[in-house]
């Protein structure tokens, strides 16, 4: 038996109109359904923030839309290797579902996020975008 099988013990009594009853008592097992890898979903427009006081500007790349049938339990973006190399993930953001990028020069940027659920399943998504000095926002392609 599976250990998130949940056990009920019913007791069912039927009443006829001359008031005569019977009783019966029946087990019922629940069982979980199949265990789905979760979704790995990045949303298609990466957005700019303004740093305060600054004049620095920051990308967020969003994952947060990413789902599970149980429980997401992690996610970690990846730079990939036909991705150019400047700039940085902040604030341990590369395993949190928005990636934040600081320092990026204008070049294509490709990156790759790994979500995880609770049974260790994972799902991969990849996303690729350009980066121009004031276009950074368009469309990932």
């Amino acid at each position: 038996a599976s250990p998130l099988a949940k056990n009920f013990r019913l007791r069912v009594t039927a009443v006829d109109q001359d008031g005569a009853n019977s009783s019966a008592i029946a087990s019922l097992t629940v069982l979980p359904g199949a265990n789905q890898p979760p979704k790995a979903v990045i949303a298609a427009v990466p957005a700019r923030l303004q740093l305060d006081g600054t004049g620095g500007e920051l990308l967020a790349i969003d994952g947060s839309a990413s789902w599970d049938d149980k429980l997401v339990t992690g996610y970690r973006w990846t730079r990939l290797s036909n991705s150019s190399a400047a700039g940085f993930a902040l604030n341990g953001s590369a395993s949190q579902p928005v990636l934040l990028l600081a320092n990026l020069l204008p070049g294509r940027y490709a990156f790759r996020l790994t979500v995880r659920d609770a049974r260790k399943r994972q799902r991969l998504r990849r996303r690729r975008f350009q980066s121009r000095r004031l276009a950074i926002g368009r469309r990932c392609r």
